[in-house]
């Protein structure tokens, strides 16, 4: 089991560089003097099963815990309000998600990609007022190259069809 340390009292963020450090553990056990779990900060963690969050835990940001390929279970306490983007997703070995009541905002793929999850309990009272939609940007970025080479195929094309129109 892991009991992580803070030797910064003022800082109350989880953050990746802290978490590498216990990444080997199979029991991970986060004090309650940390409000909030940081981006990226257990992501693709292979050896974590079981994981105890304290009562006190306002948030976990985006991809938390993401790709954690032996998480079994999450509960999270009452204290959590929100969890970021993909937090638990791609967890392959998740299969049962306790979500609390003082959730209020989570994201539409929270559980992405979680094929043997099987259950996502919530408490009686839970309330969850705003569930995110994962933005996704349909359109390529084109480089300004191809802009111009597109803007250019187009009045190239403009113009085959004004020629067309006249000999008609």
């Amino acid at each position: 089991m892991c009991n992580y340390e803070n030797k910064n009292e003022d800082r109350k963020v989880l953050t990746q560089k802290n978490a590498a450090r216990y990444g080997k553990e199979e029991t991970v056990r986060i004090p309650a003097y940390y409000q909030m779990i940081g981006v990226n900060a257990f992501q693709s963690n292979i050896k974590m099963k079981n994981l105890l969050l304290p009562n006190g835990l306002q948030e976990i940001s985006t991809n938390a815990f993401r790709c954690s390929k032996a998480l079994r279970e999450v509960a999270l306490p009452h204290s959590i309000y929100r969890v970021g983007n993909g937090c638990f997703a791609e967890c392959p070995s998740l299969r049962v998600a306790y979500l609390s009541n003082g959730l209020e905002e989570i994201s539409e793929d929270l559980f992405r990609a979680d094929r043997r999850l099987q259950k996502v309990l919530f408490t009686r009272d839970s309330e969850i007022k705003r569930i995110r939609k994962k933005i996704q940007k349909k359109q390529q970025h084109r480089s300004l190259r191809q802009q111009q080479q597109h803007r250019n195929l187009q009045r190239q094309h403009r113009s085959l069809q004004q020629r067309r129109d006249q000999r008609l």
